[in-house]
């Protein structure tokens, strides 16, 4: 897994004493390895045709309505509270879900 180790990496933490050099190392691609992993391994082996490109349960990626901007770009959590039986229905219910990377070859 030598070229995944080489090209997957972490971006550095925000650190306040680096002042501006912060906005270039964010600038940085973030790779997660838990979240690239398989289909980087998928796709090195000749199989990126049997990946699906997009998340298979339902996720909220509002984060701006949900105030979770200090979190980090992650889908909204659900907790007892927000996953009510109504709110469950809801997600029941959609039968499509558009996603920008859909139509690309």
């Amino acid at each position: 897994f030598p070229i995944f180790k080489k090209f997957c990496k972490r971006r550095p933490p925000i650190d306040g004493r680096k002042g501006k050099l912060n906005l270039k190392l964010q600038k940085q691609h973030n790779c997660i390895p838990d979240e690239h992993y398989v289909q980087t391994l998928l796709a090195m082996m000749g199989l990126e045709d049997q990946v699906e490109r997009r998340t298979l349960t339902y996720t909220l990626w509002n984060e701006s309505a949900s105030k979770m901007e200090g979190k980090g770009w992650h889908p909204v959590t659900f907790s007892y509270s927000t996953a009510s039986p109504q709110r469950i229905k809801e997600i029941k219910d959609i039968n499509h879900v558009y996603y920008e990377t859909e139509y690309r070859t």
